[in-house]
This record gives C-alpha cells, sequence and structure tokens, in this order.
C-alpha cells in the first residue's frame, strides 16, 4: 500500500518537459531531449517536401509564362496590351533560382 502511496505522490510533483514543437509532455528531460531531435527532423523532413513542392510549382508557372504566346497578337479588349506589359515585366524581373 505505501508503495502505491509513493507512486501516486511522485507522480503529483513530477516535473512535466513539454516539447516546444508539438506540445507532448513527457516526464524527464533525457527523453524530452531525444524526443525534439526526433520531432524537429520529421518537422524538417515536412518542410522540405513542401519546399520542393512550391518550388516544383513556381517552375511550372514560370515556364507557362514564358512559354505563353504574346497576348497582343488577339484583338479584344485594351486590357489585353496591360497583361502582355504585366507579363514582360515580371519576365525580365525573374532572379535565379539556386
Amino acid at each position: 500500500m505505501q508503495a502505491k502511496y509513493c507512486l501516486a505522490l511522485q507522480e503529483q510533483h513530477a516535473q512535466k518537459y513539454v516539447c516546444e514543437s508539438c506540445g507532448k509532455e513527457l516526464t524527464r528531460k533525457d527523453n524530452l531531449k531525444r524526443h525534439q531531435d526526433v520531432c524537429n527532423t520529421h518537422r524538417n523532413l515536412k518542410k522540405d517536401a513542401l519546399l520542393e513542392k512550391q518550388m516544383v510549382h513556381l517552375t511550372t508557372l514560370i515556364e507557362n509564362l514564358v512559354n505563353k504566346p504574346d497576348i497582343t497578337d488577339v484583338p479584344t479588349v485594351n486590357n489585353n496590351n496591360n497583361n502582355n506589359n504585366n507579363r514582360n515585366m515580371v519576365l525580365n524581373n525573374l532572379q535565379p533560382v539556386v
């Protein structure tokens, strides 16, 4: 009976260590350190995958913009000339992707 009481008392006064990335509570500092290494690695992998996906999307948009024919060839509203000027301005100001 006394052992159960001691364990219950220890749990009440145990310090909680909280992961700043995901909010998980751990009871030992060394477990928190190990968890954070895994948690941060997982978060960085997700971040890298998202950046890669965004880079592919942007590259596709730029390629479509470069390969798009001039809008001024089509006789319609005056707004087309403005769109063509905007497209040319974007293309002229593109920085190389590293």
